[in-house]
């Protein structure tokens, strides 16, 4: 779909806009407001921006699944830079073989 600059410039393209849009963090909290929200896995993730509502006012652990591998480089540079205490992780899979078993998380995040 892209090359390795064109999908690094993508993610990062999107974590900027989810960042800069307030809106979208609170809506995900909403969504799920009142369950429990400690693991929370994005499928589909990019560069993860869909966990940071999770992680930094949660506390949660977030967990993303893509499967580029740029995906998981990109998302591990932005948390690194931007959000360095924030517990997470990337995996390298599909959605129609996620290697976790059932009951996992608390949240699952999929917006594809």
């Amino acid at each position: 779909m892209f090359g390795d600059n064109g999908y690094n410039t993508y993610v990062r393209r999107e974590w900027e806009l989810f960042e800069g849009d307030g809106a979208r963090a609170r809506a995900s909290l909403e969504a799920v407001d009142g369950g429990p929200m400690s693991r929370v896995l994005d499928v589909g993730c990019g560069a993860g921006q869909e966990l940071l509502p999770f992680v930094l006012e949660r506390g949660a652990v977030g967990v993303g699944v893509d499967a580029s591998p740029e995906a998981g480089r990109a998302g591990r540079a932005l948390f690194s830079a931007r959000a360095p205490g924030a517990r997470v992780a990337f995996v390298r899979a599909v959605a129609e073989a996620l290697p976790f078993a059932p009951g996992s998380f608390d949240v699952v995040v999929c917006r594809l």
